[in-house]
């Protein structure tokens, strides 16, 4: 090998080093090494040994809480009984209000949000919303919040308004060439617009966009909704809902849904609306 092909191979490597450690690539990754999320993240005391799967729910089997269980849903999910879904133990739902195009950046409502709210409220379910965003800055997150708020009018929303914020999968996606760091100030923009309208507001993301794109410490005045697929979360960062499995099967939706679950205190208040209380066994007192 020759010389200038050695210098060649060192500058590269170095590269990839500097990016890792220096860039706005990932706060999480320098970490990893540790076996935990985030060394310096706010963590959750969750024992994991105390996750039960309870037929097509997990349930979290600790004295002194109980499991809220629910759904998430879009158009992709067809027609939907609420009430034989209430009826097998459905607490909430969680109902996309739409999307923005990852191409064209055009906003778009989902076209069955307005017949699932309708639905869910008609059948005693907590409700609570979700926008899929593919904002590239501030504003568009910004406007993406508003247009949400334009459509809740009328409704009662007792849980959170999240912000999804997933890979496209796509090059030919606007977000493709965003910095890491967008997107967790692009969330910032969408739950302070969010909850300024007297809202909670909340982020959802899988366990490797949170690990290896938001600052979650960034994050952490709104409600962390966690997807991860498995018999227990697999993470030590605090989080307020758990995606469990995409899988889920239940009579009244003719297909797979998406299945989630709170964790309830017996006793005591929520630090988000009055239902959900995290007390210091779940996550550290700064939180």
């Amino acid at each position: 090998m020759n010389s200038r092909r050695k210098i060649s191979i060192y500058v590269a490597v170095m590269t990839v080093i500097c990016v890792m450690f220096f860039s706005d690539v990932t706060f999480a990754d320098r970490f990893h090494e540790s076996g935990e999320d985030c060394e310096d993240c706010v963590k959750n005391h969750l024992d994991e040994s105390c996750w039960r799967r309870d037929g097509a729910f997990m349930t979290y089997d600790r004295e002194g809480f109980y499991s809220m269980n629910g759904v998430d849903v879009s158009k992709w999910n067809g027609d939907i009984d609420w009430f034989a879904l209430r009826n097998q133990g459905i607490q909430f739902a969680i109902i996309r209000v739409g999307y923005r195009g990852y191409e064209n950046g055009e906003i778009m409502l989902d076209d069955r949000f307005y017949e699932y709210m309708d639905g869910a409220e008609a059948a005693g379910l907590e409700t609570g919303v979700y926008f899929y965003s593919a904002a590239i800055d501030e504003e568009e997150a910004e406007e993406e919040a508003l247009f949400v708020i334009n459509k809740l009018a009328g409704y009662r929303v007792s849980l959170p308004v999240y912000f999804d914020t997933e890979s496209s999968g796509s090059t030919a996606a606007r977000t493709a060439v965003m910095a890491t760091g967008s997107y967790t100030i692009n969330a910032r923009a969408f739950c302070e617009t969010i909850e300024a309208q007297g809202y909670r507001a909340g982020v959802y993301a899988s366990k490797n966009w949170y690990r290896n794109v938001l600052d979650i410490n960034s994050l952490k005045d709104y409600d962390i909704w966690y997807a991860a697929y498995g018999d227990t979360p697999g993470t030590d960062v605090c989080f307020d809902m758990w995606q469990y499995t995409e899988k889920g099967e239940l009579y009244g939706s003719s297909g797979y849904l998406d299945m989630n679950v709170r964790i309830i205190r017996e006793s005591g208040y929520d630090r988000q609306y009055e239902e959900v209380y995290y007390p210091e066994e779940f996550c550290d007192p700064e939180y």
